[in-house]
């Protein structure tokens, strides 16, 4: 599995960070996952259908996704359709696709 991983303490990388913007260096894109993470003003919601964390701050515009049984930080981006990406997220876990 992809992503940012805590581990004793300190956050590592999975393999690689499959999606990290290219204005971002490793430090930022660790920063901010984590600050979404912890962020309890961020929009969330755990799917029924794969059981991951789904999170979006509409101040900043970050989406991310986690796996709350291993706390590995799958993907942190700013999707260009914003909200929106947010909406159809949600729609697919509610329908269950």
């Amino acid at each position: 599995m992809k992503g940012l991983v805590l581990k004793k303490g300190v956050w590592k990388v999975t393999e690689k960070l499959p999606d990290m913007p290219s204005d971002m260096n490793f430090s930022s894109y660790k920063q901010g996952a984590v600050d979404l993470f912890t962020n309890k003003n961020a929009a969330s919601f755990v799917s029924n259908v794969d059981g991951r964390l789904y999170k979006f701050d509409p101040i900043t515009g970050y989406f991310g996704v986690a796996n709350p049984k291993t706390g590995v930080i799958i993907t942190f981006f700013k999707p260009d359709r914003g909200v929106n990406y947010w909406i159809e997220k949600i729609a697919e876990h509610v329908n269950g696709k």
